[in-house]
């Protein structure tokens, strides 16, 4: 092995000999997973804002009925519970197959 590219191992997290020539690969690679995943968190949080939005909008058409404030607590609650319930009941589901 040249001296030089002893060096560069130095420098380099991965020795050459290693990762090979598909050094440039990989980072592009990395690249276009970094971009992907955000774009992702990009969506997760526009999903979340909506949902927001959609709520804002149903407790102001319940408001404008006359519902109380508690009644759109037990609901906001309920509605927490079982999408909880739900999401246990999914994970648990796929915990359990092997």
């Amino acid at each position: 092995m040249p001296t030089q590219s002893r060096e560069n191992d130095k420098h380099c997290a991965v020795p050459r000999d290693v990762v090979g020539e598909t050094g440039k690969v990989l980072w592009v690679l990395m690249g276009t997973v970094a971009i992907v995943l955000l774009i992702a968190r990009a969506n997760v949080a526009n999903l979340l804002l909506m949902r927001a939005d959609g709520r804002q909008h149903e407790l102001g058409i319940r408001a404008a009925l006359g519902a109380g404030i508690t009644a759109s607590i037990r609901t906001s609650r309920s509605r927490a519970l079982i999408r909880r319930a739900t999401a246990q009941d999914t994970t648990g589901r796929f915990r359990t197959r092997e």
